[in-house]
């Protein structure tokens, strides 16, 4: 191989050599250009989602503000709704026809300011178990301080004795004179009896003849004993309370 051969050879692979050297700098911009390529897609991205993130971010506080505007309305609507039913019972109460209550409790009849219950008389009560029944009743046993009243419970006591039995019947009232020296009292009023609704040769002043009652036929005041366990006698008794106010 002479000299000119191999010059030929060094120029050729010279050549070849810078070839390859040219290509492999070109794949590297190539590389580099995808790389920045990929880089500012891969930037462009993250924006993106960094500004969908920031939305979602939105749409939650929106959403939470829906749910608390919507609490608020609810509750709003139920007081509304309260306040409406209040409302309404006002006005129905307003509107509402007045009742009247009845002056005095069922059974009793009235006379001015006192409502009277009058027991059938035929019962066999002493003046003790008279009491009773009318505290049981809320109520005492009748103080008669006028004539009106005695008068007034006279023709009460005729009216209630016509549908009864033809028994005697005599009535127990709240007069007391324990100690039997004619100062009698009324025990539902502490009031002395200042009334003289006394029958004739009333009170005789029997040591046992300590309670006032009412006596047919007049139904004027005799002092008796408390206890009629030992007489043949019939009691009822009269009760006696205030009227109702409203």
């Amino acid at each position: 191989m002479c000299q000119g051969d191999l010059v030929d050879i060094a120029r050729n692979l010279t050549g070849q050599l810078y070839e390859v050297k040219r290509s492999i700098a070109q794949d590297k911009i190539v590389t580099q250009q995808e790389q920045k390529q990929i880089k500012q897609q891969l930037g462009e991205s993250q924006i993106k989602l960094t500004v969908m993130e920031n939305k979602l971010m939105d749409l939650k506080r929106l959403v939470v503000n829906l749910q608390s505007t919507q609490t608020k309305c609810c509750d709003k609507v139920t007081n509304l709704t309260t306040s409406l039913g209040a409302l309404t019972q006002q006005l129905l109460a307003s509107t509402a026809t007045p009742t009247t209550a009845a002056p005095c409790p069922t059974g009793y009849v009235q006379y001015v300011n006192s409502c009277y219950f009058i027991s059938a008389p035929f019962y066999k009560l002493d003046w003790n178990a008279s009491e009773i029944r009318c505290q049981q009743m809320s109520a005492k046993l009748v103080a008669i301080e006028t004539k009106s009243e005695h008068d007034f419970l006279k023709s009460e006591i005729k009216k209630a004795a016509a549908t009864a039995s033809n028994k005697p019947h005599n009535y127990w009232t709240s007069g007391r004179d324990p100690k039997t020296d004619k100062n009698w009292m009324w025990t539902s009023t502490g009031q002395p009896v200042t009334y003289s609704g006394w029958a004739a040769n009333e009170p005789d002043g029997l040591a046992h003849s300590t309670c006032l009652g009412l006596y047919s036929p007049t139904f004027d005041f005799y002092d008796v004993a408390c206890d009629i366990s030992a007489f043949k006698e019939y009691h009822g008794y009269i009760c006696e309370t205030s009227v109702i106010t409203t």
